[in-house]
């Protein structure tokens, strides 16, 4: 698979600074130019957090991009996983639902049907509920660079199978004032406090952090379906009409996501996939893997190249459009949330498109409504029948 980043992530490595958006187009856009307020970060200028150990067996370092980008319905954030380490214990969501796509290197993933490897261009896909059990590992000798996403449904359930231990998230997902770890004592949940440092000594509690890796496991007979590879996805033509076209890889939907939305997509030069337009429900995150582009936002042009992240917020403010203005193919990796139904609206045309039974990216065969109708033809509410 082609690189994600020029000589890959992890002979790069994450320098130090801040995150800057990319200079405007220059010369046409819409009136007023590029929007200041418009942030696009790039894996080059992350500001990466201190690598945070914990113990022989637990290591990981994070550069936040969900806060940064104002996101409120997905979380998201690129880690890197040291060699010999994991990131976190064995656990489980009851609510959320999390996707891990590998962008360098190679690591492992832990499920209830064995330990998978994992390589660049790899995507497993963890959906809530009782059997989703999952851990990342990295058993090489180079650092792995990766995507964690997820919905952000408040009032999660968070379950650690190694350690019997279950942690309470009643306010806001990853609030740590909201936290609460539970542990089972006697048949019954004891609460224990989650805050400054005994919230490490309790979320650890019980794992075995002084101990290296186990020895790596016989293989699984068979790939868990939630682990897919993105070459072994077959590219979708898609042409909503006219001038619009491009190609799809519809990752989750291959592994199964039902919460969480990800589709890889390609852009040959000139293309552009669909017209400038925002959801009224949905929130969208976009990662450029490789290639150069424009995006174009409310108030201006922004140039994109390959490591640049940006998020697309539910209304106005998010409208976007994205075009290739390079010379190769441009490709990006597009994740959503998934909510229904869904309004998709193009301020160009002055037209709405409702979806009713999935959301955008869902199995159109799941609609019970999908129309698009012109804003000017709409009626008063109290208007007799023709």
């Amino acid at each position: 698979m082609t690189p994600v980043f020029p000589g890959g992530p992890q002979e790069q490595g994450p320098p130090p600074g801040r995150a800057e958006s990319p200079s405007p187009t220059a010369g046409g856009g819409d009136p007023g130019g590029p929007d200041a307020s418009f942030q696009i970060l790039n894996w080059f200028t992350l500001e990466w957090q201190e690598e945070a150990s914990h113990g022989v067996r637990f290591g990981y370092r994070t550069a936040p991009l969900a806060e940064p980008l104002g996101a409120r319905k997905l979380g998201y954030h690129a880690e890197i996983l040291p060699p010999g380490k994991a990131s976190v214990p064995y656990h489980l969501h009851l609510v959320n639902e999390e996707l891990f796509i590998v962008l360098g290197g190679e690591m492992s993933v832990r499920l209830d049907s064995g330990e998978h490897r994992l390589r660049a261009g790899d995507l497993v896909a963890v959906p809530p509920g009782p059997g989703a059990a999952h851990q990342l590992l990295n058993r090489t000798d180079r650092p792995a660079h990766f995507l964690a996403a997820s919905t952000m449904i408040p009032r999660d359930v968070v379950d650690y199978p190694d350690s019997g231990k279950r942690l309470l998230e009643v306010e806001q997902l990853a609030g740590p004032a909201a936290r609460a770890a539970v542990r089972l004592e006697g048949g019954r949940w004891v609460a224990g406090s989650l805050e400054g440092a005994v919230a490490n000594a309790e979320y650890f509690a019980g794992e075995l952090i002084d101990e290296p890796l186990d020895p790596v496991p016989a293989p699984p007979l068979e790939r868990d379906r939630r682990v897919v590879s993105m070459d072994e996805i077959p590219w979708e033509r898609i042409a909503p009409g006219g001038r619009f076209s491009g190609e799809a890889k519809r990752v989750g939907r291959k592994a199964g996501t039902k919460l969480l939305g990800c589709s890889l997509m390609r852009l040959q030069p000139g293309e552009q996939p669909f017209p400038f337009h925002f959801h009224h429900v949905n929130e969208e995150f976009f990662y450029v893997r490789s290639g150069t582009g424009e995006l174009r936002t409310r108030d201006g042009l922004h140039r994109l190249r390959p490591g640049d992240a940006f998020a697309c917020l539910p209304g106005p403010a998010g409208a976007h459009a994205i075009r290739n203005t390079g010379a190769a193919p441009l490709e990006y990796l597009a994740l959503s949330s998934m909510e229904d139904p869904e309004v998709s609206e193009y301020p160009d045309a002055g037209r709405i498109y409702v979806m009713v039974g999935s959301a955008p990216g869902g199995d159109p065969a799941q609609r019970s409504v999908a129309a698009v109708f012109r804003m000017r033809d709409a009626v008063d509410y109290a208007a007799p029948d023709d």
